[in-house]
């Protein structure tokens, strides 16, 4: 038997033999169906405690105890984990084609061993070397295609470390003269470091925040952005009316303050 034959058969059974392999090294769900076949943790069902009651001799009592004997399971309600997400189509995209690219390359090669197998030697190393071009052009797509999804993560690292920094400096200078919860001050920066495409409507202590520095957070074509506050703010001390009086209150929103007759002030955009 020649040895181009020889060689043929070889590579072909190599390739037969890598194919279960590099499917599972490239495909993502294929691998994680293997994990799930080989992995050996086990869900563990909560089990609901029976109170049994015991007598305290010392102080004539009745106290309860929990017993857990893994009876009534089924009355128990058990926690199950929240459905995952699906992969959307665009994470899904780049798997799906580097899955079909993978097998056009070991389809060719087989096909080139076939061949060989049949015709000259020649054939066979030119399969190759096509086989190692494509192989080649694959690679560099797959490393331009790497730097450019570092480039966007470190972009948008960037992004998100400016914002939270906007929102650190329009926290500290709002805290300057208004008193804010840590707990406000938390949800602020955590919704103020989202963009305006990803916010939903702020809750509670992003709105008292925001009243306090004389803003407020308007949807705008499905986007969530803080504006000046057109209407009428409460004042509820005399210390923010001093506040107000020395410029703390943004323009052309300069107050005019007026006592109501529950004692309370009230702060009016000029104009009104």
């Amino acid at each position: 038997m020649p040895s181009s034959v020889l060689l043929a058969l070889l590579i072909g059974a190599v390739v037969l033999a890598l194919v279960p392999a590099l499917i599972r090294r490239y495909d993502s769900a294929v691998r994680r169906a293997h994990e799930d076949r080989t992995s050996v943790s086990r869900v563990l069902t909560r089990r609901r405690a029976r109170f049994v009651p015991i007598y305290d001799t010392s102080h004539g009592s009745l106290f309860t105890d929990a017993v857990d004997d893994g009876q009534n399971d089924d009355d128990v309600e058990t926690e199950e984990e929240p459905p995952q997400p699906a992969p959307s189509a665009e994470r899904a995209a780049p798997a799906l084609r580097r899955r079909w690219i993978l097998l056009a390359l070991l389809a060719s090669a087989a096909s080139c061993g076939a061949l060989a197998m049949v015709m000259r030697q020649p054939l066979l190393w030119i399969g190759v070397g096509a086989a190692l071009c494509g192989a080649v052009l694959v690679l560099r797509q797959a490393r331009a295609l790497a730097r450019a999804r570092a480039h966007l993560r470190v972009t948008k690292r960037a992004e998100r470390a400016a914002r939270k920094r906007r929102a650190q400096l329009f926290l500290a200078t709002l805290s300057t003269h208004t008193r804010i919860d840590p707990y406000q001050a938390e949800a602020l920066v955590e919704w103020l470091m989202l963009v305006p495409q990803e916010r939903t409507e702020p809750d509670e202590y992003v709105t008292e925040v925001f009243a306090a520095a004389n803003r407020e957070a308007v949807c705008v074509n499905g986007r969530w952005v803080v504006q000046r506050c057109a209407r009428p703010q409460l004042v509820h001390s005399q210390d923010d009316v001093e506040a107000d009086q020395w410029g703390y209150v943004p323009e052309p929103f300069a107050p005019e303050l007026e006592r109501g007759d529950d004692g309370t002030y009230y702060r009016r955009a000029v104009g009104e």
